[in-house]
């Protein structure tokens, strides 16, 4: 039943650590995507910035009266477009970034989690595999005994047995032979 018990019980505890070792590498392949996505939308947000800066250049150059022709100011209504775009695209990347933080955050902490789940497993493996060895040499020891009791038993069987023998051998002696006369087998010549 013990045997049972610890072969159940280590399964339990292997399936666990299979099971852990699975989330904490999917963890690890998750935070280096989002390390790969944080990098792309750092970059992205740089893009922005430096058009954000040509935007406010362009906007602060002086605007003379002569170069207020349809051109100019279709470039500027384009400018203002982009940057309007711009900003909404840094406010959506500044989101994300912020996500990825916070996703990156959590799968750090499920990392943390997982070895943590995973060093009390092993912790409570051992603590099982030492229980078993004590019950395995209690169990020898009472096997053992067992045995030895069991020897002395079929011992003490053999020799009631014979006893018994010997007393019917001796009970038909003296039927055959009456008792009381010094010709019994089992009469002593001195003792009458």
């Amino acid at each position: 039943w013990s045997s049972m018990r610890k072969i159940c019980w280590t399964s339990r505890l292997n399936s666990e650590l299979q099971k852990m070792e699975a989330v904490q590498q999917q963890a690890n392949e998750k935070a280096r995507q989002l390390e790969s996505d944080l990098a792309n939308e750092r970059k992205k947000v740089q893009e922005v910035e430096k058009l954000s800066q040509i935007t406010k250049e362009v906007q602060a150059a002086p605007v003379h009266q002569h170069q207020e022709d349809q051109e100019k100011k279709a470039l500027r209504d384009e400018v203002m477009k982009l940057t309007e775009l711009l900003e909404n695209q840094q406010t959506e990347h500044e989101d994300m970034i912020a996500t990825l933080y916070d996703q990156r955050i959590k799968t750090d902490k499920d990392r943390r989690d997982a070895i943590r789940r995973a060093d009390q497993l092993k912790a409570n493996l051992m603590a099982e595999k030492s229980k078993t060895k004590e019950t395995e040499i209690c169990l020898a020891k009472q096997m053992e005994e067992t045995s030895r009791l069991q020897s002395a038993l079929d011992k003490t069987e053999r020799d009631l047995d014979e006893g018994r023998r010997q007393w019917e051998l001796e009970k038909d002696m003296c039927h055959r032979w009456p008792c009381t006369g010094i010709d019994s087998p089992f009469i002593s010549t001195t003792y009458h």
